[in-house]
This record gives structure tokens, C-alpha cells and sequence, in this order.
């Protein structure tokens, strides 16, 4: 929440995600209202260009335009809030280490190959190179590495495992289409959002571990 350094009565508020349509890209929910005395009069949506999950909205000290914004995708800066349309906030990302980054994955004989989930922004393969891969969308939390074929990984996602096979290239889901691993072991069953996974074996031998109220165990990966 911040309140406008030039007008009381205008307001800017912002929290989790929104869209303008069903199919539409998420974006974050960040408005800019106008009150009249208790009731809110006109609520306008200016996240459209920004990140989900917003942390923290400010101006910059002596603006009443110029305001920062930090969510799960980094830094937003908009040169005039109060501007027509809903994009008004630009990214100010480039050199800066803003990924969330929950759990690493690496495959137990190449440390080549590493898997990392992140907060918001999925998951994601080290290729030796300063950019990582974008391999799975939305949260990415453990990460585990098939010892048998380094290019299958799971990763958890929001109270669910998903499995992919990283091919070289920026996810694309219609391209890879990640598998919510059937049937769901914890089904029912309360867990974290992030619940633990791990994988353990010797030689070719693996089975997995996977965390809930209850411990459930697979040998097949």
C-alpha cells in the first residue's frame, strides 16, 4: 500500500496476481484508486507489465510520479504512475540477482548437470553458461536429477511433483509439456507447499523420498 505524496485520496495498492482475460498472461494485481470519502470511485489496473506477488511499492523521495516496485520478478520502475493503461511499470532486472531460489538438484555423478527451483519463476537447468535455462513454469521447489539419464529431472510444484526432460531449449509448453506425476502420493494429505523430495542409490540403482504427514517411497523415477 502507498498512498499518493500529491493527493490523500488516491491510493496504490497491490498483493498477488490477476488477468484481463481467461488465457491472458498473469500479471500482478497493482491498481491505483481514487476515493471519495470511505468509498472507492475508480480502480485502475497498472500491473499488466510487471510480475506476480507484489513485496513492496514506493515512490521516489520528492515524486509523486515516479514510483519502484519489488514482487517475485525483481525491480519495476514506472517514470509516471499516474499514466492511462495498464502498463506503466518497465523492468529494472538487467544485472541484478533477484530469482528466489528454493532447492538445488544435481546429478550425483556430472556436476555438469544442476536443476535449481525458484520462487515464481519455475524451473531452471545450469548449461555452463551465465543464463540458465527456463525448464518448468510457474513455482519450482526440490529438485531432483535422474542418476540414470541427466536429462530427467522432478521437481515439486505447489503441493505437487512434476516431471520433465530438459532437451536444451527455453520451456515451451506446447513443446514440453511437463507430467503432474499420477497418481498424487499425498493426495489428500497435508504437506508444505514446497514438500521435501530427494533421491538416493548406488550405481543405477534410485528410489525416490517424498514428504508429506506420511513418507512415501518409488523406485520408479
Amino acid at each position: 500500500l502507498e498512498v499518493s505524496p500529491a493527493d490523500v485520496n488516491i491510493l496504490f495498492i497491490a498483493s498477488s496476481t490477476t488477468r484481463a482475460a481467461a488465457g491472458d498472461a498473469w500479471s500482478a494485481a497493482t491498481f491505483r484508486l481514487h476515493l471519495t470519502g470511505t468509498n472507492v470511485t475508480n480502480a485502475v489496473w497498472i500491473g499488466a507489465s510487471t510480475h506476480a506477488d507484489v513485496h513492496r511499492l514506493r515512490f521516489r523521495p520528492g515524486s509523486s510520479r515516479e514510483m519502484w516496485l519489488g514482487c517475485d520478478g525483481g525491480v519495476y520502475y514506472a517514470a509516471d504512475v499516474n499514466d492511462s493503461g495498464d502498463h506503466v511499470f518497465a523492468h529494472r532486472n538487467t544485472g541484478i540477482q533477484s530469482l528466489e531460489t528454493q532447492y538445488l538438484g544435481v546429478h550425483p555423478r556430472s556436476e555438469a548437470v544442476l536443476f535449481v527451483g525458484t520462487q515464481d519463476n519455475g524451473g531452471l537447468r545450469y548449461t555452463g553458461e551465465e543464463t540458465w535455462l527456463h525448464v518448468t513454469p510457474g513455482d519450482g521447489g526440490h529438485a531432483v536429477v535422474d542418476r540414470n539419464n541427466p536429462h530427467n529431472y522432478l521437481i515439486t510444484y505447489n503441493n505437487r511433483i512434476m516431471r520433465g526432460s530438459a532437451v536444451g531449449r527455453v520451456y515451451d509448453s506446447a513443446l514440453d509439456p511437463t507430467v503432474v506425476v499420477p497418481p498424487h502420493p499425498a493426495g489428500g494429505d497435508q504437506q508444505l507447499f514446497y514438500a521435501p523430495l530427494e533421491v538416493v542409490g548406488t550405481g543405477n540403482s534410485q528410489f525416490l523420498a517424498y514428504g508429506s504427514r506420511t513418507l512415501w517411497f518409488s523406485a520408479n523415477f
